[in-house]
């Protein structure tokens, strides 16, 4: 029986489940789609062809609202058959998203021609580790919600197992939310900084897989979703734990993580945290430093010599304390291992050839914020990356009293030490010769290293230690 599918059709099927017959209706608007009636008064929404019989359904699941939305996924399926590919995996999910190009989407990623969020994500951030910092990369895979276990895995879930076509903008959202939820115990702001971070690395990912061959995303999900707004009438609202939690740390806790220091047992991880406080470096660019780069000075006795991605060159003069740091690490080294500060493991293969585990390192400063630690009860969650912050955020103001041949120096300048190369490359020579850089930078460290026993003094003055 054929005849144009709409209510009427299905006001006849529930007279005809009451006939103890089985019995077929046709869409006379798409060839394929039927209704099959059995004798046990069942109805289901099926697709009837001369070589292929499945059902889609039961016919209560449907209403003849959902009637366009049908015939658009059985000519889609038919074309899948056809393709000679399984429809069914396209079918079932159709039923379950009540969407085609989201059907559709979950087709491909069981057939392995669309990809899931978990398998772009991961190509992602293995192209992101070829082109970035390591911690740019660990900072990026954490709020993407790839690590095992933590609770951005769980905010994540709207996206879990989904196929890149079939995200939206609802499902970024939903993340969001997930994370500023999870926060609500600690107050209004709570995981404000979180949820913005984790927007941000979305906005990385999908611009990025915009960008790629094959895209099957016709506009990014995440392009136009706002960040979330603090709720604080003003950043230095007192009182407020979260402001408290975004500032710098202050020249006393600078001293009180340098006092930590000293009960530090790992003798090289603490040289390397040193190390790093006074030169404003990353926390990766310590623990990947070559014994080679430590270069013999006359006038500034060491100056350490780093390379950047790019193959740029920045040279840093290091001051009596960050030198001895280095002199300190050396003494402890290992004359088979090219890093200022070697792997304290052997590696799975049995190897010593590395270079000291970053979370050893962070380890250092993760100790003195627990219980009796020095840093223990500072509002601040102090960690590697805030001593690159401290050294940025002291020194800054001060650049203005330097110059380099007749040009004053100012804030921007700061990047000389913590990342650019002075719009150089390749330039070893320098090193040897009386450069203006260097010269300015010397002067700059120093003066930070001043900055930094100044907070030691202070520390030791709270907690009643004498000098």
């Amino acid at each position: 029986m054929q005849e144009a599918f709409d209510g009427n059709t299905l006001r006849k099927v529930k007279t005809l489940r009451k006939s103890g017959k089985e019995h077929k209706l046709y869409d006379a608007h798409c060839p394929g789609l039927a209704i099959r009636v059995y004798a046990s008064g069942r109805a289901s929404w099926s697709i009837v062809t001369r070589d292929w019989k499945a059902t889609i359904a039961d016919v209560e699941s449907f209403s003849a609202d959902d009637l366009p939305d049908l015939r658009e996924m059985v000519r889609t399926a038919r074309r899948m058959k056809a393709d000679g590919r399984d429809a069914g995996a396209f079918v079932k999910a159709f039923v379950d998203s009540r969407s085609v190009a989201a059907a559709e989407a979950e087709a491909n990623a069981v057939s392995g021609i669309g990809e899931r969020w978990e398998q772009a994500r991961d190509q992602y951030l293995r192209e992101l580790l070829l082109t970035n910092a390591k911690d740019t990369h660990r900072t990026y895979r954490s709020a993407l919600g790839v690590v095992a276990g933590s609770v951005l895995e769980k905010d994540f879930e709207p996206l879990h197992g989904k196929p890149i076509a079939s995200i939206t903008r609802d499902d970024i959202i939903r993340v969001k939310k997930k994370i500023r939820e999870r926060g609500k115990a600690k107050g209004p702001d709570g995981n404000l900084r979180q949820a913005n971070l984790s927007l941000m690395a979305m906005k990385g990912f999908f611009g990025w897989q915009m960008g790629r061959e094959g895209n099957p995303l016709t506009a990014n999900p995440a392009a136009d979703v706002p960040p979330e707004k603090s709720h604080r009438k003003g950043k230095d609202s007192k009182g407020d734990g979260e402001a408290k939690a975004l500032r710098a740390m202050m020249q006393e806790e600078i001293g009180m993580l340098v006092l930590g220091l000293d009960r530090c047992q790992n003798a090289p991880a603490r040289a390397g945290v040193m190390l790093q406080l006074l030169t404003g470096q990353r926390r990766m660019t310590v623990c990947e430093a070559r014994k080679a780069a430590f270069v013999d000075h006359p006038d500034y006795g060491i100056v350490w010599r780093l390379e950047d991605k790019t193959r740029a060159w920045r040279s840093l003069p290091l001051p009596p304390l960050a030198r001895q740091c280095v002199e300190v690490a050396e003494l402890m080294g290992r004359s088979d291992n090219v890093y200022l500060l070697p792997q304290q493991r052997a590696s799975r293969d049995g190897s010593w050839d590395g270079h000291i585990n970053e979370r050893t390192y962070s380890d250092v400063i993760l100790q003195m914020r627990r219980a009796g630690g020095t840093l223990n009860g500072i509002p601040l969650k102090i960690s590697t990356h805030d001593l690159r912050t401290a050294f940025t955020t002291a020194m800054s103001p001060t650049m203005h009293k330097y110059k380099i041949g007749e040009r004053r120096l100012g804030e921007k300048d700061m990047e000389m030490i913590t990342h650019e190369d002075e719009g150089r490359k390749g330039s070893a020579w320098k090193i040897y010769n009386r450069d203006p850089y260097l010269e300015v930078k010397f002067k700059i460290l120093s003066e930070w290293e001043y900055f930094v026993l100044e907070g030691l003094d202070m520390a030791r003055r709270k907690l009643g230690i004498a000098a």
